[in-house]
């Protein structure tokens, strides 16, 4: 009986032990060791001045790093978007070997890398770069064939990875037409085909119409027209260079919209004849760039002022009541929310309905109270009740 108990606490121990053992070496390989892949590019993307694509056929496009802002030199000199940049540099970023195909292959032919396909590089602070060339797809079509200059080492990359870096020209330029966020906006001044119009925002951020006539303004309305103002974007380029603007109906525009700003500058935004798919010719007053806008705008504007005013006697929304009055015939009844802060009131007297109306415990509870010029009756008591 001992001997068996003695052998099973040495096979316990050894047990624990080779737990024990185990455990520690998952710790410090971690659990995502194993699905761990190499990545393609090491930089910081902080340090980072240029990018530059080179592809086959002579293609080039070079992005560079002016202070806080990036602008597309190659083959264009234009601004490029921030936004669209950063996405890039994520992109190189996340490039990963999916997996090794070849230490040295006898010839790159095969796989496009001979000449390649696209050479990607990111240059650094100092002239420091990093490059990676792309090839063929694979049979499956599920990545790419890559290598590192001067490595002959032949890899693959997930073709959802190698995607982040097929980019355009017009993809990474700046499509922003105004630079006009909504909240620094302060004035509109509209004109059209359903007559001018002007609206301005006052101290405490209202909308008012003060052209043609002077009125309050549907918040909800200038809002949906600030919003389509803050997002246009040009979809195509018409004329990077318009020298005569009457082919885009642009001498005279048909409608103009102009943006005061909070800084006290303003954003004038000429829109001309429509295209053969419904959308418009448009540009910033102060460029030669005669873009290509979607429809939408236009269709907002077409509405004319009717479409801005206030329709609604009381412009509010049910989250913005704290509490309600009501006076009529000599009479105040006043409504209000537990939650409509700390404000002193008329001793409210707690109204309940009848259990079978009465709401979930999830409710708002609200509170009436009642006052009025007349003096209260005083109730009837056993000790008054007349015999």
């Amino acid at each position: 009986m001992r001997g068996t108990l003695l052998k099973t606490l040495v096979a316990l121990a050894v047990c624990v032990g080779l737990g024990y053992f185990a455990w520690r070496e998952f710790q410090q390989e971690g659990p995502d060791d194993k699905d761990k892949k190499e990545k393609v590019l090491a930089f910081d993307k902080a340090k980072v001045t240029s990018i530059r694509f080179e592809r086959l056929g002579g293609e080039k496009l070079t992005l560079v790093k002016q202070g806080e802002f990036w602008r597309l030199t190659t083959p264009d000199d234009v601004p490029a978007s921030s936004t669209e940049v950063e996405a890039l540099l994520a992109g190189f970023e996340g490039l990963e070997i999916q997996e090794s195909v070849a230490d040295n292959p006898a010839s790159l032919q095969p796989f496009g890398l001979d000449p390649p396909r696209t050479t990607a590089s990111v240059v650094s602070e100092g002239g420091a770069s990093v490059s990676v060339l792309l090839g063929d797809s694979t049979p499956d079509g599920s990545a790419l064939y890559a290598q590192r200059p001067g490595q002959p080492k032949l890899f693959t990359i997930a073709t959802f990875q190698a995607g982040a870096l097929d980019k355009k020209p017009f993809d990474l330029r700046d499509r922003d037409l105004l630079h006009a966020a909504r909240d620094n906006v302060r004035t509109l001044d509209v004109s059209g085909p359903e007559g001018p119009f002007s609206l301005a925002r006052d101290e405490r951020g209202e909308w008012r119409i003060v052209r043609p006539l002077k009125t309050q303004a549907g918040r909800w309305a200038v809002d949906s027209l600030l919003g389509l103002l803050e997002g246009l974007r040009m979809e195509s380029v018409a004329s990077e260079n318009a020298s005569d603007l009457k082919p885009f109906g642009l001498d005279p525009p048909a409608r103009t919209v102009s943006v005061g700003l909070a800084d006290g500058s303003t954003r004038r935004l000429e829109i001309g004849s429509a295209t053969p798919d419904t959308k418009y010719h448009a540009r910033e007053a102060q460029s030669r760039l005669v873009a290509v806008i979607a429809g939408a705008l236009v269709g907002d504007l077409a509405k004319g002022l009717g479409e801005l005013r206030a329709k609604r006697l009381l412009d509010v929304s049910t989250y913005d009541v704290e509490a309600l009055t009501a006076q009529a015939a000599g009479k105040t009844k006043t409504a209000s929310s537990p939650s409509s802060g700390s404000a002193r009131r008329p001793t409210p007297r707690t109204w309940r309905p009848p259990r079978s109306k009465r709401r979930s415990s999830s409710s708002p509870a609200w509170k009436c109270s009642s006052s009025s010029t007349r003096p209260r009756r005083r109730p009837r008591t056993a000790s008054t009740r007349p015999s």
